[in-house]
């Protein structure tokens, strides 16, 4: 497997981690592919550079990754299906990390303190990004109300914060609806660092 590149980088002064990511979010990612679009897999596997797929492919769920491979994979997903497949795709790799072992105890601590409320799982966002991904930025619970939610994603590295890799994280949080049976829609607002994602629900009828 192809060695992750260094873990700092100097901006200025200041040395910094290398932004990383779980290697069991990238491929809770293929297999989200195997289930919501399979006959992709093989275009979205060949979209990627070489080491990024051999990387992926001998990494194990508990690895660390550069998250620039992630990146990579999101473009490699977006140039092989239409941007409502790649949504679904990013919506339910989140639903399945949300009930997995890494971030499954911190979704049942928050249900245990707010009940099954997209405002209150909310709450815990930014927790569950940081197990997910460090180096990455900060993402923060701006506004809540009962309806409504904003966030905000703050001091991502700007080789990361393209419009496509933070659409798909706004796409990642509706997984939250989904675990609180609401109906509704994350808004991105991309930055030069980051985004504002805006979020509306109601409840599920039926």
């Amino acid at each position: 497997m192809p060695r992750a590149p260094g873990l700092a980088r100097v901006y200025g002064d200041a040395v910094t981690p290398t932004p990383r990511i779980r290697a069991s979010h990238c491929k809770g990612t293929l297999r989200a592919i195997q289930a919501v679009a399979p006959g992709a897999a093989g275009r979205v596997l060949a979209g990627l550079p070489r080491p990024v797929r051999e990387g992926l492919a001998g990494a194990t769920g508990v690895d660390f990754l550069p998250a620039a491979w992630d990146v990579a994979l999101v473009d490699a997903i977006e140039e092989a299906v239409d941007p409502a497949t790649a949504r679904r795709i990013y919506r339910t790799t989140m639903v399945d990390a949300l009930g997995g072992p890494l971030l499954g105890s911190l979704v049942a601590g928050a249900l245990q303190l707010f009940g099954a409320s997209p405002g209150g799982l909310y709450r815990w966002a930014g927790r569950g990004f940081g197990h997910v991904c460090q180096g990455c930025g900060a993402l923060t619970l701006r506004e809540v109300g009962e309806r409504s939610a904003v966030l905000s994603l703050d001091g991502m590295p700007p080789e990361l914060a393209t419009p496509r890799y933070l659409a798909a994280i706004g796409a990642t949080l509706e997984a939250v609806l989904d675990v609180c049976r609401a109906d509704g829609a994350v808004a991105t607002a991309p930055r030069a660092d980051g985004a504002r994602f805006e979020v509306r629900w109601e409840p599920r009828r039926g």
